[in-house]
């Protein structure tokens, strides 16, 4: 049937072209109007199809549904045969508690200690390979739970740990039974592993902070209640969230909130956790309105409390659904930061609080230094052929990424002092000169200076120099082909907007209260096209450069920083790169995808913006 519409509505309008190109100018008027009534009988029955329980039926079938937007459904159910439009390491404990039971179990731990630590040094040595990034992205994180593993089992043997004390019964473990199925176990809590695919994902390095966090969070899920996260940004909270779902083997929603979303928006959402037992992270939890909020907690109390009553089926916004018991709800909060609400009282009784607010640094700076770290290694070892590098070579990259980094962020006051501290760190080293890569390190660069102080010059200027880039390093390559091959240069699509010239619903779009149909805005279309384009070529590689010629997308923000509209990018600027817009659509973006700002002062923004984003001061 929505085969059907979708072709209908394709017919009237292509025929409708079709006629206004070969009739004159007197027939095309009256036509026109012929075709206008046509079009508005057309639409007011295709309202009524959306409208109807059409998509509410195949939202039912498969829950998952109501975390798409009546578009995406109606395109995923227009194409349901075309495969490219619906497609657009578990460790066990057995050994440790045999080891505890044993008469001998100090040594027996020591043991699996040896077997641990030389599993983890095979690992080690293959990763230093180079390889491709699936396999690197899976040893990783293989890596990462090996050496977690090390540190719980150095910790046991220390303590002399046994079988029932608190130091082993507090880690996140997972048992087999009989019947076949595998549970994980914390504390008192046990849940049974989701089997979600997760495929080729990183996973994060688990410290005794994480630790005490998923040993919250457990408890917390046993009590079926929520969490709420709260602390400054960039202390991992999301993150946090994101990879215990991995342990537990669920599929977690990430959703940036905004003061645009209501309540009907957020029961579609509420919908789709209960039927499908997902997990769902509310980013900015307090950013939303606080009549929304009330009608928020009417949708929590009822889940709660049909989860307490072990139903399988319970009333929801009026309609009879069935509960899986095993979803669950998170919020991250900022507080103190501009534009936040207080949650209401009957809200904050169904989460249950933690702090996370143990750093005095920001995360994403150290995780951006790794990164660019990891990147350099992978860049070095493909241009010598090395699998390792000296102590010199390796402290010499750590000093010219930091370096990189951090720079651009310093006015030219500050730049002597950063000098003196990397001296210092690094006392016999020479400290070499950078050529600093934001866009590199990055999704998001400011540049800060005052107007007329040529940003958007500078700005132009790279564009023009990254096209060309690919070809300059070519030993035969001369200026004539530089500037005539087309074939083998990068490309930049740039989108301009000054945001502060619009409102916020014309810049990210609006539902019609009226109709429910929804909008987009200037930015929210610029993006989406965007992404369709970097779904259909997100990077051309050209096998006689050795190189890659990226297909660049900018989209820049040329206008004041406020915190009303800035932060609806939150997401768009971390590491999940997806715009979340109020009709509850997550659009994707490329790896190529970029936010570029020319402000004279980021004195508005929030931390929670500055922590995601790359600075340049100009």
């Amino acid at each position: 049937m929505a085969k059907y519409w979708k072709r209908n509505w394709d017919i009237q309008r292509n025929e409708w072209y079709n006629e206004i190109a070969t009739n004159d100018k007197l027939t095309t008027e009256i036509k026109f109007k012929k075709r206008m009534i046509k079009a508005n009988n057309f639409n007011e029955i295709w309202g009524d199809f959306i409208k109807s329980e059409y998509l509410e039926v195949k939202r039912m079938i498969f829950p998952r549904f109501y975390f798409l937007s009546n578009a995406e459904l109606l395109e995923i159910v227009a194409e349901s045969k075309n495969p490219d439009v619906v497609q657009s390491h578990i460790k066990f404990s057995q050994e440790c508690e045999a080891a505890m039971l044993s008469s001998n179990s100090k040594n027996e731990m020591k043991e699996d200690l040896d077997d641990l630590i030389s599993v983890l040094e095979q690992l080690t040595e293959i990763a230093s390979d180079i390889l491709p990034y699936h396999k690197q992205s899976t040893l990783e994180a293989l890596i990462s739970l090996s050496i977690h593993n090390r540190d719980i089992l150095s910790l046991l043997i220390d303590q002399e740990t046994g079988i029932k004390d608190f130091e082993w019964t507090r880690q996140l473990r997972y048992k087999w039974h009989e019947c076949n199925l595998c549970t994980v176990i914390q504390g008192y809590a046990s849940f049974e592993y989701g089997y979600e695919y997760l495929g080729c994902s990183p996973r994060l390095v688990i410290t005794p902070l994480t630790d005490q966090c998923w040993l919250t969070i457990t408890g917390a899920l046993q009590l079926n209640l929520g969490c709420c996260l709260a602390g400054p940004a960039g202390t991992g909270k999301t993150e946090t969230v994101k990879d215990l779902s991995k342990a537990l083997g669920k599929f977690c929603l990430t959703y940036n909130c905004s003061g645009d979303l209501d309540d009907k928006v957020m029961a579609k959402l509420f919908f789709g956790l209960v039927q499908s037992g997902s997990w769902c992270c509310f980013d900015e939890f307090n950013r939303i309105d606080i009549e929304v909020l009330s009608a928020i907690a009417s949708h929590l109390q009822a889940i709660k409390a049909a989860k307490d009553s072990l139903s399988v089926r319970f009333v929801l916004e009026g309609k009879e659904i069935r509960l899986r018991p095993h979803c669950a709800i998170f919020i991250t909060m900022n507080p103190g930061y501009k534009g936040r609400v207080e949650l209401p009282d009957n809200l904050k009784s169904l989460f249950r609080p933690m702090s996370m607010d143990h750093y005095d640094f920001g995360m994403r700076a150290i995780k951006t230094v790794l990164i660019r770290v990891g990147q350099r290694h992978q860049e070095l070892k493909l241009q010598y052929n090395k699998k390792r590098f000296s102590a010199m070579e390796e402290t010499l990259i750590t000093i010219d990424i930091l370096k990189e980094v951090n720079l651009p962020k310093l006015i030219a006051e500050d730049v002597p002092v950063f000098e003196d501290i990397i001296r210092d760190l690094f006392t016999e080293m020479e400290v070499p000169k950078v050529n600093p890569k934001r866009l590199e390190a990055r999704a998001g660069v400011m540049l800060v200076g005052p107007t007329g102080g040529g940003k958007t010059t500078i700005r132009t200027i790279l564009e023009k120099a990254l096209i060309i880039f690919p070809l300059v390093n070519m030993e035969s390559a001369t200026k004539l082909d530089v500037f005539q091959n087309n074939s083998k240069r990068s490309k930049v699509d740039t989108f301009v907007v000054n945001p502060k010239c619009v409102t916020i619903d014309e810049l990210f779009g609006q539902t019609n209260p009226s109709t429910m149909e929804w909008s987009d805005g200037l930015l929210s279309s610029a993006v989406r096209g965007f992404a369709k384009l970097g779904i259909k070529k997100a990077k051309r590689k050209d096998p006689s450069l050795g190189e890659t010629a990226v297909d660049w997308q900018w989209i820049i923000l040329d206008g004041p920083v406020d915190p009303l509209w800035i932060e609806n990018l939150n997401s768009v600027l971390d590491d999940s790169r997806t715009l979340c817009l109020a009709n509850s659509e997550r659009i994707y973006l490329s790896s190529a995808f970029r936010v570029i700002f020319e402000v004279d002062s980021v004195s508005q923004a929030n931390p929670a913006t500055i922590s995601r984003c790359a600075m340049v001061y100009v």
